[in-house]
């Protein structure tokens, strides 16, 4: 949220046996690719924040991903009628940048993977 890490998600891959296409999955699917899941991120910590008038900015990223990998995102709100005005303030937050860490045996494309 605006620049800042707020959350994070390490998701479970889930392996489609036939590409993007249900028809392709030969003999099955994989297990919970008809059921994929959706991950939550609380930001409730940060509404005196986001509630000061000002314009704020959402963002997502994925680190360390292959060139093909699709976000959705979806905005639950839940409003009060019987308020006014919602205040709030953040009193701390301490964020780390995340540390990557990578390591790959990968050969090559010889045919062989052992």
């Amino acid at each position: 949220m605006d620049g800042e890490v707020v959350g994070a998600i390490w998701p479970f891959t889930v392996i489609f046996t036939g590409g993007v296409n249900p028809l392709l999955w030969r003999p099955i699917t994989a297990i919970g690719s008809f059921d994929l899941p959706s991950y939550d991120i609380e930001i409730t910590p940060f509404l005196g924040t986001i509630l000061d008038g000002k314009t704020h900015e959402f963002g997502f990223t994925v680190t360390n991903a292959l060139n093909v990998w699709y976000i959705d995102a979806n905005l639950h709100l839940w409003l009060d009628n019987e308020s006014q005005k919602t205040t709030g303030k953040l009193l701390t937050h301490n964020a780390l940048p995340p540390l990557i860490s990578l390591e790959s045996d990968f050969k090559g494309f010889n045919g062989h993977f052992w």
